[in-house]
């Protein structure tokens, strides 16, 4: 008798412990919150994302944020969820976001939107978002669980700093490109004078007369600008406050083929006298600096036809000088050649005799005509 009840009593404790855990019976999705940066007093938008559905027809999704710095402000459906029927409610900093459909919807996407204030007392920080989903709401068509895993993300709240900055970009010898000058907290200004300094060595404006191009928006009106062989001065104003973040304006460089690889600043500064609001106030901004970086033009390719020669070829090094030299495994040269290249592809061929070893080197390196190195050395050894 007792190990008929000790028997009953192990299968009573394993019963419990199956139903306390819930049963899914269609594989996991991902959801997702998002990392958000922003500043006190800004609306953000706040999006949740599916990936991986198997399938739903409904869900319950709780998100808790933190009260003390943000105030919710409205719930909209994604492109996961404009195909269904969903409500929102918020209390005590924790929204719930309800959908339903009549079939499965298989998509990825957004599931919805949250719309919150970050309120003016919020100081610089990480606030944390959590999200949970109520098991027995999440649901396929066939009535079946889907499990979700929730990964909350966080509203970042950092100071609020009017900016002018540069970009970073990468262009290669001779490109013409656009290089974006943006403005980033932006408290309302009626009029900005912004000088930018480059170096003359290694860009020129791509057409003087046409300096820039303006971005769509508030900020392409009113401007004016005088070009310079290394500088461009940019004056612009509005007869109303303007609010509107991002590029300000692009400047249209050419990177002169003989530019040396390398990072340059592209110096960003503003003048504050003629930098005001609506009513002539100054407003203060700090400047970054953009930086690009010069990359070669040339593809240099080195290729050991035998153990006595080697072929270089080089693809877009037009009016560079080629200079390549094979040396052994004590430095000694062993041969060295030059060109001219006057079409964008040249080669050249070095023969030599190596009779310690079979051991050599072979670098090259292009330069401009009065033989200032455009790039780093490219090498190959052979073995």
């Amino acid at each position: 008798m007792k190990k008929i009840i000790s028997s009953i009593a192990v299968l009573t404790v394993l019963a419990l412990t199956l139903c306390a855990l819930p049963c899914f019976a269609v594989s996991e999705a991902a959801v997702t919150g998002e990392c958000v940066t922003t500043t006190p007093g800004k609306e953000i938008e706040y999006r949740v994302s599916i990936c991986g559905n198997p399938g739903l027809t409904g869900f319950l999704l709780k998100v808790k944020f933190d009260a003390g710095a943000l105030s919710y402000l409205s719930c909209s459906q994604g492109d996961f969820s404009a195909a269904g029927s969903m409500t929102c409610g918020e209390a005590n900093g924790v929204c719930s976001v309800m959908w339903y459909h009549t079939s499965d919807v298989t998509s990825d996407g957004t599931l919805f939107t949250l719309h919150f204030q970050v309120n003016d007392s919020a100081t610089p920080g990480e606030y944390p978002v959590t999200i949970s989903s109520m098991a027995d709401y999440a649901i396929n068509n066939a009535e079946e669980k889907v499990a979700l895993n929730c990964t909350g993300g966080s509203v970042i709240v950092r100071e609020f700093v009017p900016k002018f900055y540069g970009e970073q970009k990468s262009v290669k010898q001779g490109e013409d490109f656009l290089f974006d000058v943006l403005i980033e907290d932006n408290p309302g200004i009626g009029a900005y004078h912004i000088q930018v300094l480059f170096d003359a060595s290694i860009l020129a404006l791509a057409d003087p007369s046409q300096p820039y191009q303006l971005p769509d928006g508030a900020f392409g009106q009113n401007v004016t600008a005088k070009a310079y062989p290394n500088a461009l001065d940019v004056i612009w104003f509005s007869n109303h406050a303007v609010y509107s973040e991002g590029a300000l304006l692009s400047l249209h460089f050419t990177a002169k083929p003989g530019a040396v690889t390398g990072d340059y600043p592209i110096t960003i500064q503003y003048v504050p006298e003629d930098t005001v609001d609506v009513d002539e106030q100054p407003v203060v901004f700090v400047c970054n600096n953009g930086i690009l970086e010069i990359k070669r033009s040339a593809d240099i390719q080195i290729c050991f036809a035998d153990a006595q020669s080697a072929q270089v070829t080089i693809d877009g090094a037009e009016g560079q000088i080629i200079i390549a030299a094979i040396f052994d495994e004590n430095g000694k040269q062993l041969a060295v050649a030059m060109k001219n290249a006057s079409e964008a592809s040249a080669s050249l061929r070095l023969v030599y005799t190596n009779t310690a070893s079979d051991c050599c080197i072979c670098k090259v390196i292009t330069t401009d005509s009065s033989f200032r190195p455009l790039c780093d050395v490219i090498q190959k050894t052979r073995t």
